[in-house]
């Protein structure tokens, strides 16, 4: 729930806020082209070359190199950043179960961390991707608000860094270096044709009316892959045909989300939302003193 809020006047009207599917144009002038390319993940034809936006959902697939794999390799903060977060979010999220290195890998493999995008022209083209969801309680239903970020083209994100994290997250899963970079490489991407019904873009300086980080904040639970979602996973790989890529369309992102965080190892942790607000905006470079990379 969020703190204060009573006191936070413009939370009624987002939880009531109901967003109607609008169609989506992709230009090589938006951070879409760009950003993808840094992320070395590639468009299927079927959905690239076509004139209008096919509805649903669209997988992206992974064209990473054989190097990628090997070891973080160094101007490519891109490459490992969001994965990383995603990744690091989920085990988090896991840490206060106390289940073994093991049991986690095993769960993460199962249902792994999803990379959702979702390009908003009204806002010259920013990328925004699904940071988790904001579940609350009304009338005894609950409510669920997808929160997206915008995904900056300028990021604080050191080889050391990414090294750093990786480290951190074969400790926690048990793993070999190599495996822990197929795995995060091979996390599930889509692509989001339409927004959601429910969602809030927000970012340290682009708050909704009413809240501040000094008085409100809220839970964040990661985006998890469902894994009875009957389709092949190679359908996220390099070598996806595109009579796969294209039967994708007919899910919902009710049907990729698994929103059960189920309990049997315990309660997890969210996210704060206040305190990644604060952290997302430190890992932003400022453009007139650093250049794109």
């Amino acid at each position: 729930m969020w703190r204060n809020s009573v006191n936070f006047p413009g939370l009624g009207r987002w939880l009531m806020r109901s967003t109607v599917a609008r169609r989506v144009f992709y230009s090589s002038k938006t951070d879409l082209k760009y950003i993808l390319k840094r992320m070395k993940l590639g468009r299927h034809r079927c959905f690239e070359k076509s004139e209008e936006p096919i509805p649903g959902l669209e997988p992206l697939k992974t064209i990473y190199e054989d190097l990628d794999v090997i070891h973080v390799r160094k101007r490519q903060p891109h490459l490992l950043f969001l994965r990383s977060e995603l990744m690091w979010q989920r085990l988090e999220y896991l840490k206060p179960s106390g289940i073994q290195a093991r049991q986690k890998r095993k769960l993460i493999e199962r249902s792994p961390p999803v990379l959702l995008l979702m390009e908003d022209l009204d806002a010259n083209g920013t990328l925004n991707y699904m940071r988790g969801v904001i579940r609350l309680q009304k009338d005894d239903v609950e409510d669920r608000v997808h929160l997206f970020h915008p995904c900056s083209r300028l990021l604080i994100a050191r080889r050391f860094d990414l090294v750093k994290r990786l480290n951190l997250i074969q400790e926690e899963l048990s793993m070999a270096q190599q495996s822990a970079l197929k795995l995060l490489l091979e996390m599930p991407c889509i692509l989001l044709q339409s927004p959601p019904e429910k969602f809030e873009v927000m970012h340290k300086y682009n708050l909704p009316s009413g809240l501040s980080l000094d008085h409100h904040t809220a839970k964040i639970y990661p985006p998890v892959y469902c894994n009875k979602l009957d389709v092949n996973p190679r359908v996220f790989k390099r070598d996806a045909d595109q009579q796969l890529a294209y039967s994708f369309r007919r899910f919902k992102l009710a049907d990729v989300l698994d929103y059960s965080y189920a309990k049997h190892y315990g309660e997890g942790q969210p996210e704060d939302l206040s305190k990644f607000l604060i952290y997302a905006e430190k890992r932003e470079l400022k453009e007139k003193y650093n250049k794109v990379m």
